[in-house]
């Protein structure tokens, strides 16, 4: 065996087996990594699926206690509604009578006063116009409508280019009535 101060092309042994070594162990570590991470997604897993079937039980347990409480409300509030209903459509309704004479007033025909008896279900109106033809005109209005019983036209009098009059107008029952609406 020679000695030679030139250095060689050639590694030595040593230094190939720890690179094949680092090779081995690196692959190793990246499945051992793998592995740790995959059963630590599958015990979380696990974990939610427990608190969501836990929590589902007890959005299950709040539903049949709310229908519960709730049907027990209604069958209790229910007589309380229907009597209210009948003394609701026994009330009488002031602003139905206010939108009948607004709709069926003539638009020449001025209401000046107005007076209204709920026993009877009467109201006097005093009324003033331009000409006589509204009074006319409003006198068949009246009569034409279904809500109005009877109409008496009286007190009619002309002062200063001015036609007064008075109508007293009988209602049907209904038209005081809380449930009617006036068409």
């Amino acid at each position: 065996m020679a000695i030679s101060f030139i250095p060689s092309q050639t590694k030595p042994e040593f230094i190939s087996e720890i690179k094949k070594d680092k090779t081995l162990w690196f692959f190793i570590g990246t499945i051992l990594l793998l592995l740790v991470i995959f059963i630590g997604l599958k015990i979380y897993n696990t974990q939610m699926k427990g608190q969501i079937s836990i929590l589902e039980e007890k959005i299950q347990k709040l539903d049949e206690e709310k229908d519960k409480k709730l049907e027990k409300e209604m069958r209790e509030k229910i007589p309380l509604l229907e009597k209210t209903k009948v003394v609701l459509n026994s009330h009488t309704k002031a602003k139905n009578i206010f939108d009948l004479l607004e709709k069926k007033t003539f638009s020449e025909v001025q209401i000046t006063s107005f007076s209204f008896n709920a026993q009877d279900n009467t109201i006097i109106i005093s009324a003033e116009s331009d000409n006589d033809k509204a009074l006319a005109m409003q006198t068949s209005i009246f009569r034409a409508t279904p809500e109005i019983k009877s109409v008496e036209v009286g007190g009619i009098s002309k002062v200063e280019d001015l036609f007064k009059f008075q109508f007293k107008l009988t209602l049907g029952e209904k038209v005081i009535k809380f449930s009617y609406k006036i068409k």
